[in-house]
């Protein structure tokens, strides 16, 4: 019971830093995104955009993360009882939880990005 706790408050505070993070990428490119908008860009392109670029780092470190588990498959089976470092049911809820984790976290960001008004962001330049 205690190990769920600590999980679910690491992944808790993976989704906080996550959050702060991308919320400070969304306010420095506060002025491009005005600029897209200004030029038709929709809500929704600006969405996708965000997004996106976060789409790509995440799929980056899902990779690295399986390859790192693969590897060191052995080390981590010594601390886990009853399950293997290599099961791949295991594996898959792991990227499915950080998956619905990190998309939860990127998406008031990009509703952010989404609703910037092109003249207030280009004032701010």
């Amino acid at each position: 019971m205690a190990e769920s706790k600590g999980a679910a408050l690491a992944l808790a505070l993976a989704a906080i830093g996550l959050f702060a993070i991308l919320s400070c990428y969304v306010a420095r490119r506060t002025g491009e995104i005005g600029v897209r908008m200004a030029l038709g860009a929709t809500s929704m392109q600006i969405r996708k955009l965000i997004l996106g670029q976060i789409g790509m780092v995440m799929l980056a470190g899902i990779a690295a993360g399986l390859l790192l588990a693969v590897a060191a498959g052995g080390i981590i089976a010594r601390f886990t009882y009853g399950a293997t470092a290599r099961n791949p049911w295991l594996l898959g809820a792991a990227v499915a939880s950080l998956v619905v984790t990190a998309l939860a976290a990127a998406w008031l960001p990009a509703q952010r990005a989404a609703s910037i008004q092109p003249l207030d962001a280009l004032r701010q330049e």
